[in-house]
């Protein structure tokens, strides 16, 4: 008897797919791969899946962040009349935040360039791993 259906249903990922690191972005509800094999542990590292997972995320919500001004704006542009109080005060909102999450983005991307040179380098994870086995 299966009371909760399995994650991999619920997120229609197939059984080929897996095993994987997913980023589901709650704000848009999509859902994003690893793009990269988990097959081989020297190509993957904690800190390169973690610094993929934010920049999935940064480029999701800075994508977002833009439509929703462009749809405000345009919305104002069409009838300012009927332009709330409340599209006012979102609008505002999100042209403060999207210059932060532009800037936390390419932070991202360098660190995640940075981290890839390092791991093709020396990947520590994967010297443990095969110390485990």
């Amino acid at each position: 008897m299966q009371l909760v259906p399995q994650l991999s249903t619920l997120m229609d990922v197939k059984k080929e797919e897996m095993p994987n690191f997913f980023v589901l972005h709650p704000m848009t509800d999509q859902l994003v791969p690893y793009p990269h094999s988990l097959e081989d542990h020297k190509n993957v590292s904690p800190e390169l899946v973690l610094l993929w997972a934010r920049r999935t995320v940064l480029y999701l919500e800075t994508e977002q962040f833009e439509a929703e001004i462009k749809d405000l704006e345009e919305k104002k542009a069409a009838d300012a009349g009927a332009f709330t109080e409340e599209q006012e005060s979102r609008l505002k909102q999100v042209k403060e935040i999207l210059p932060a999450a532009e800037e936390e983005k390419k932070v991202v991307i360098e660190k995640h360039a940075e981290m890839e040179k390092l791991i093709a380098e020396k990947n520590e994870f994967s010297e443990a791993v095969d110390k485990l086995q």
